[in-house]
């Protein structure tokens, strides 16, 4: 591209710092080139979505890089792309939308393990343990009796075997039975 294939609208056609590299077109011939009006292309150019400078001896017009225009502005639809295929929504609500999924996950789950057969109703297990706790201290309470009975022991001393399974149990109730 030479001199002569620039548009003249006042004054000198634009400096090239590189003819290799860069060819300096109107905003004219911008919009036409990437098929958007020229009023479209200024706007972009005001947003500095487009590169433009004024060339000396231009007057209120100014002249784009054809290449970085193009790249600029195919990045420039990219993103608008990008940003329409994005759902818009405030944090809080991305939040919310997980923790829900999250529940809606554990309920499922939890209704597969019931139907499998691996979750137990806590009204079951508190029964099936308040059964066995009172069998075995049935059955601690009878022991006293029967060593008192099989070694004849004493009523006094039948009472005191009594009297420390007892505090032993209890001890137990009051703790929790945790070890030393």
């Amino acid at each position: 591209m030479d001199d002569s294939d620039y548009l003249e609208l006042i004054g000198e056609p634009p400096a090239k710092p590189d003819s290799a590299q860069s060819d300096f077109v109107t905003g004219m011939v911008l919009a036409d080139f990437l098929g958007v009006s020229s009023d479209v292309v200024a706007a972009l150019g005001r947003e500095g979505v487009l590169p433009r400078h004024v060339p000396p001896g231009w007057k209120n017009s100014y002249a784009y890089d054809l290449k970085a225009c193009v790249r600029a502005y195919v990045g420039h639809l990219r993103i608008k792309a990008a940003s329409k295929m994005k759902p818009t929504v405030t944090p809080g609500l991305d939040v919310a939308k997980l923790e829900l999924m999250t529940a809606q996950a554990r309920k499922v789950e939890l209704q597969n393990d019931k139907a499998a057969g691996r979750l137990i109703p806590v009204q079951d297990v508190r029964a099936e343990w308040l059964a066995a706790a009172s069998d075995l201290r049935n059955r601690l309470l009878a022991v006293a009796p029967r060593i008192a009975a099989s070694l004849s022991l004493d009523r006094p001393a039948a009472s005191a075997l009594d009297r420390e399974i007892r505090a032993a149990m209890a001890d137990l109730a009051t703790d929790g039975g945790s070890p030393l």
